[in-house]
């Protein structure tokens, strides 16, 4: 065999005939059967019984010593799709050696990438740790009377240590937030809904899914993601029925998990962020609304349906400072309602309100949604 053999052989063990054919064909842009009759051609004996496969002999880097290595190697190295760019086609040793690189790429480890998720996972609870962390500091940065009374207690040592009055406070409000901090996820929602009166009950709809989060989460920090009574006593029933989750069971985190539970933390993100930026800075509810705005059209364009769905629910139930803004967030909730299949659903959004006397581009934006 030729390595030319050899090479096609191993992506054939890897994968069905059709599917090679089909993929190489795609490369080549050309089609299914054009491809299958150049394959046919390329393995047909000529008049004198030959094939027009030749074998590759170990003198022929030798062919041309007035080469220079160093080009030669760069030339060999040049990618089928620089060639493809500049609008040249593509021939079926080309094809053959791209799919090969794309081969590589795309081969994984079924370890690693579970080790990849798992480290995914904890990153993202830190990341919401980090937020809560930051929104509590400056909550009580720009308001210390409200620092609770007990909280406030310094030793003697303490005092001395610190020698003023600004880093005293600066000491006790590190504290506050570091005892916050090692609370549950629960405990810390519920102290920004009691203790600091933000109103985000709009959480109460995936707080399930957050908290079989932050479950699994630590499953795989203490336990190497081994079920025991804890997770199984904190979760929602409904998720222990649906995936038949046992005690001493080994969880794992595909990648619809890991992409669920990313925008799940996000929305709850994004709504503490939002709640807290409105109650504690009424200045700047305009630019509140942008951000809002713009995080939601970014959920559109990056095909993430459901969470602009999920964020624009959120948004019902904020009070925008202009009427624009709630009009754009609407739009974007039909366009992701559109995209999703769920057409009833998008007329009810948009019936919401009258747009007979809206500007040209709120117009040209319903043209988008052909079933209104």
């Amino acid at each position: 065999s030729t390595p030319w053999q050899l090479e096609v052989h191993t992506l054939l063990m890897r994968r069905p005939l059709e599917s090679f054919v089909s993929t190489v064909a795609r490369f080549m842009g050309i089609s299914v059967e054009e491809m299958k009759a150049r394959i046919d051609a390329r393995h047909r004996p000529n008049a004198e019984g030959d094939s027009d496969i030749q074998p590759i002999s170990a003198h022929d880097d030798m062919a041309e010593p007035d080469k220079d290595p160093k080009a030669k190697v760069e030339e060999s190295t040049t990618t089928t799709l620089e060639k493809q760019s500049a609008g040249k086609a593509m021939n079926i040793d080309q094809a053959f050696k791209l799919l090969k690189l794309v081969e590589s790429f795309t081969m994984k480890q079924p370890v690693q990438a579970h080790l990849l998720r798992q480290g995914a996972l904890t990153i993202l609870v830190s990341h919401f740790e980090s937020l809560v962390a930051d929104l509590l500091h400056f909550f009580y940065v720009a308001f210390p009377q409200a620092l609770p009374s007990e909280t406030g207690i310094l030793t003697l040592a303490e005092l001395r240590e610190v020698g003023s009055i600004e880093a005293a406070q600066d000491l006790i409000i590190t504290k506050e937030v570091e005892a916050v901090l090692r609370e549950n996820l629960q405990g810390q929602l519920s102290y920004f809904r009691k203790r600091l009166k933000v109103d985000i009950s709009s959480l109460d709809e995936i707080s399930d899914a957050l908290v079989e989060i932050w479950q699994r989460r630590n499953l795989f920090v203490h336990n190497s993601g081994t079920v025991n009574r804890i997770y199984l006593s904190n979760i929602s029933p409904k998720y222990v029925e649906k995936d038949e989750i046992k005690e001493k069971q080994k969880l794992r985190i595909d990648g619809g998990y890991l992409a669920s539970a990313i925008d799940s933390v996000f929305l709850c993100g994004i709504t503490l962020m939002q709640k807290c930026w409105r109650k504690w800075n009424t200045q700047t509810e305009e630019e509140a609304d942008s951000a809002l705005v713009a995080i939601t059209y970014d959920s559109l364009t990056e095909k993430r349906y459901e969470l602009a769905v999920q964020l624009a629910h959120f948004a019902s139930t904020i009070d925008f400072a202009t009427d624009s803004n709630k009009r754009i967030v609407m739009i974007n909730h039909a366009i992701a309602l559109k995209e999703l299949g769920r057409a009833d659903e998008m007329e009810l959004v948009l019936g919401q309100v009258d747009w007979s006397a809206c500007s040209l581009r709120f117009q040209v934006a319903l043209w988008t949604c052909p079933h209104f």
